[in-house]
């Protein structure tokens, strides 16, 4: 991206390379992640992470990726802003580990 050089064209996005950054992701135990992703030869590999980017990006993107639980990568049409997406992740992750909060009594 700091090319300037973007394509949200789904069907231009190289999908191994999608997997390795959902793969990395996972590694890092992160919700939200931005990697460039290159080629050396036929092996993908990333040359950077980074914890932010710009918003406007994914905004102006037409869909997005989405991994489903059975580890098939999914096109999912229309805009989505990252703040509000970052915000419903950790909605579902309070909801998800509540029944682990201990309630002081009263």
């Amino acid at each position: 991206m700091g090319s300037g050089n973007i394509s949200w064209e789904p069907q231009e996005i190289d999908l191994p390379t999608v997997e390795l950054a959902f793969r990395a992701a996972q590694a890092l135990g992160t919700q939200s992640v931005a990697v460039d992703g290159m080629r050396r030869g036929e092996e993908r590999v990333i040359a950077e992470v980074s914890y932010t980017y710009a918003a406007w990006a994914i905004h102006a993107c037409p869909g997005h990726w989405r991994r489903e639980p059975s580890g098939a990568l999914n096109w999912v049409e229309g805009a989505m802003r990252a703040e509000d997406a970052n915000f419903d992740d950790v909605l579902a992750a309070l909801k998800r580990d509540r029944s682990s909060v201990r309630h002081a009594p009263e």
